[in-house]
């Protein structure tokens, strides 16, 4: 558990956890066919899903502000 916390350490200094490297989704990204795409054509963004629409999703960081 030590290595486990010492990693997310590292990423916090790294900067890799900090929420504004990523883009604000201000509109509705909705499961079609199995895929939700919340940036279409970008992998990085594109999600499996069932049944799900996400209306403005946000990340924890900016929730706990």
């Amino acid at each position: 558990m030590m290595k486990k916390f010492a990693h997310w350490d590292a990423e916090l200094e790294a900067g890799a956890m900090d929420a504004a490297q990523w883009p604000r989704l201000n509109y509705t990204t909705k499961c079609v066919n199995g895929i939700a795409a919340a940036i279409p054509g970008d992998p990085h963004h594109t999600f499996r899903c069932k049944n799900v629409s996400n209306t403005h999703i946000r990340l924890f960081m900016a929730l706990s502000n």
